[in-house]
């Protein structure tokens, strides 16, 4: 089955628990994918629940002109800043040291 021309399905590879920053995380092409289902290029994006902000750092990748993100942890909010301001700014997911 395919949705707007597209696969229903793709494999993407799992985080090493090193690599996460929480405990639920998901790679970037998770949101990827359903950015291009249902999002226009330029387009906003909310995420309520953005934990590790795998899906803030997607969609600015993606060309989202609006991006929000809320989560209740602020020590999540913060190394998810953190990560996002090093993504802008060129480090890719390196965390600033």
């Amino acid at each position: 089955m395919q949705i707007a021309g597209r696969p229903n399905h793709f494999t993407a590879k799992p985080l090493s628990i090193e690599e996460r920053i929480h405990p639920s995380e998901k790679p970037e092409a998770v949101f990827m994918w359903l950015l291009e289902l249902a999002c226009p290029i330029g387009g906003s994006m909310i995420d309520p629940f953005m934990g590790s902000g795998a899906s803030l750092r997607a969609a600015f990748d993606y060309g989202c002109s609006k991006i929000y993100g809320v989560d209740i942890n602020k020590n999540t909010v913060d190394l998810a800043w953190a990560k996002m301001v090093s993504k802008v700014e060129g480090g890719e997911d390196e965390l600033p040291t």
